[in-house]
């Protein structure tokens, strides 16, 4: 932090023709750090990490063995099981990562 509460968020480096290298601190306020630090998690890339197939009531998410699991033993992949789902959207918000999109089913 910087002495008027501002956080660094990230830093640039750069080097010029000769060598001589420069860093850029970006400062950013509180609130502008949290956003980022949230949009970090919010790739819309699952890491697995069961929120989703926890905290669904109806036991409608799946994981599904997508070529063997990952090294620290998270599966690779995840399924709704339509039959069981009720949409109720905890699994959506749930997800720190965006992985998970609530559509309108089709008729």
């Amino acid at each position: 932090m910087s002495g008027d509460g501002a956080v660094v968020i990230r830093a640039a480096e750069r080097r010029d023709a000769e060598g001589i290298r420069t860093v850029y601190n970006h400062y950013v306020n509180e609130s502008t750090a949290l956003f980022e630090a949230r949009r970090c998690l919010s790739c819309g890339n699952c890491f697995g990490c069961d929120n989703c197939f926890g905290v669904c009531p109806d036991n409608a998410v799946l994981k599904v063995d997508d070529g063997g699991p990952m090294a620290d033993g998270r599966p690779r992949a995840y399924a709704i099981d339509y039959d069981f789902c009720k949409g109720c959207g905890i699994c959506a918000a749930e997800c720190p990562c965006g992985a998970i999109a609530m559509v309108p089913e089709e008729t």
